[in-house]
């Protein structure tokens, strides 16, 4: 876990909206890297909603959050815009394309991809903030 805190280093002005549907490895992780770093996590109540997930976004002011391929496509085809607060969009559990990455950077999504192992860790390798697309 502490290799995945490198590429995103959070702080107590750091925001995090998870998933109620998430679980397991990548739910637990969320949380582990906010109690570290004193930063806050925020739970979409409701199922997957773009709508309602950029509202959240937006509300609190979220910085970084964490999505599958499936679900940046939801927010690119509805044309959902980026909240400003968001520094990072964490895309990982499977292959993004290239066409929806560059669709999503145009709404404001900065995508930064991910590749882990679901069943031992949330990620494994994380692209550097820096390196994100913007």
């Amino acid at each position: 876990m502490i290799s995945s805190l490198k590429p995103m280093p959070l702080s107590e002005e750091t925001n995090n909206v998870g998933l109620e549907n998430a679980s397991g490895p990548s739910f637990f992780a969320i949380h582990a890297r906010c109690f570290a770093s004193g930063s806050l996590a925020h739970r979409m109540q409701e199922d997957w909603n773009p709508e309602v997930f950029a509202s959240l976004c937006a509300k609190h002011r979220v910085t970084l959050t964490s999505l599958v391929p499936t679900q940046v496509f939801d927010l690119a085809t509805q044309r959902i815009a980026a909240p400003p607060s968001l520094r990072a969009v964490i895309v990982g559990g499977g292959a993004l394309s290239t066409a929806l990455r560059d669709q999503a950077m145009g709404l404001g999504w900065r995508i930064c991809c991910s590749y882990g192992m679901t069943e031992a860790a949330s990620q494994i390798a994380t692209q550097s903030a820096d390196d994100c697309a913007t």
